[in-house]
């Protein structure tokens, strides 16, 4: 009797201990009408982004945030996709494309040995926070002839209207959008 107890007791905790635990995944681009640009822009300038860094917290596959005390939780049930870099990296290029002012490129690019600016961005802050909003910080760099002809700090941020990581990620694409026009604001008396 006692081993037919403890068999049964043994099947309802390993019945209870594997429900799955559901993980979401996210997009921080999700934008495709970057790739149906049909305007020739073989004789417009080149943009090519040249180097993105990321603080090592966002390096991460968990979505993050940052907390009054300074600590950064990592979200082990919400992912991204994708790395941050590709998703930023895509994400700028989509959104600075469609200025139409120039064609813009990542130097991994195999056309992109003839570029006429070069864009390096370094993210110090993409972050939900505890205090009910989404933050982008860090600095940005344009360059001409290995010079650096601007050189910027940004500190974008968003308040979260509603809960959820799905919504921080929807302020988080608009603050890619706001750092977008910030670089071509700076870049358009250059150009020209």
């Amino acid at each position: 009797m006692k081993k037919l107890i403890f068999t049964i007791s043994a099947l309802m905790l390993t019945a209870c201990s594997s429900a799955p635990i559901k993980v979401n995944y996210y997009l921080l681009d999700r934008d495709t009408t970057a790739y149906q640009n049909t305007v020739n822009t073989a004789s417009l300038p080149q943009l090519s982004i040249s180097r993105i860094r990321l603080a090592d917290y966002l390096n991460q596959p968990q979505l993050t945030i940052l907390q009054k005390d300074s600590q950064i939780y990592y979200a082990n049930q919400h992912l991204w996709a994708e790395s941050l870099y590709s998703n930023i990296r895509r994400s700028l290029v989509n959104e600075l494309g469609k200025t139409g002012n120039y064609q813009v490129r990542l130097v991994s690019d195999p056309s992109s040995d003839n570029q006429d600016y070069q864009l390096d961005l370094q993210i110090d802050h993409l972050v939900a926070t505890d205090n009910s909003e989404v933050i982008l910080a860090g600095k940005y760099w344009l360059i001409k002839d290995n010079k650096v002809i601007v050189r910027r700090d940004f500190y974008l941020s968003k308040n979260l209207a509603n809960s959820g990581f799905s919504h921080a990620i929807e302020q988080q694409r608009l603050l890619l959008t706001e750092l977008s026009q910030q670089i071509n604001k700076a870049l358009w008396p250059v150009i020209g």
